[in-house]
């Protein structure tokens, strides 16, 4: 094979390399909705609080321990383990 048709072989191939990855233009993105603030109801047994993490957590836990000597900590989605909770309490 000749330089020439060695070149040509390499320029074809690159040529239909690169032209069979640029493919079509994808089409038109949809623009983002605009945000929109929205506020709710908090669920019943919910509570919201806000400041300082630090400062929350002493709050918390003066509030629970100045009105209980013992708390009791479970997950609400597992009735089993509130009752377990509570009767070691």
């Amino acid at each position: 094979m000749s330089r020439l048709a060695g070149a040509a072989v390499v320029l074809l191939t690159v040529t239909l390399g690169s032209s069979s990855c640029a493919g079509a233009a994808a089409p038109p993105r949809r623009a983002d909705p605009a945000l929109v603030a929205r506020a709710e109801p908090a669920p019943p047994g919910t509570s919201v609080l806000a400041g300082a993490p630090d400062a929350l957590a002493a709050g918390v836990a003066h509030t629970l321990f100045s009105s209980a000597p013992v708390v009791v900590v479970a997950d609400a989605g597992h009735p089993a383990g509130v009752s377990a909770a509570a009767a070691q309490a």
